[in-house]
């Protein structure tokens, strides 16, 4: 599955699961990139008919599943552009997290 040699090993069903599933997210975020499909939809109406897509399923799934990873699962329900946001707000606090605590180390040395 992963590699192409003959020998190599099957990756165990829990993998193949979360892979399906981050993938399937991950094509509701290419769908529905502007404003996704709804906060809390992705999981009752999206993940099964996306997880059944050939080209993705690693494994066959048939209940709804979340999505294993939050920043998939916000941008298929948010759309990508909320989901850049909030990636460039946490940029923002931690720059100036570290702004802030060279600010202090110096006016503490004395200078």
């Amino acid at each position: 599955m992963f590699g192409s040699h003959p020998d190599a090993p099957e990756a165990d069903p829990a993998t193949r699961g979360r892979l399906t599933e981050m993938l399937a997210a991950g094509l509701v975020a290419r769908d529905h990139p502007i404003v996704g499909v709804g906060p809390g939809h992705f999981t009752p109406y999206y993940s099964l008919e996306y997880m059944a897509n050939p080209e993705i399923a690693f494994r066959d799934i048939n209940k709804s599943r979340r999505a294993h990873s939050l920043y998939l699962e916000m941008a298929a329900e948010t759309g990508v552009s909320v989901n850049t946001l909030l990636s460039r707000k946490r940029y923002a606090v931690l720059h100036l997290r570290e702004r802030l605590r060279s600010i202090y180390e110096e006016f503490m040395r004395g200078g």
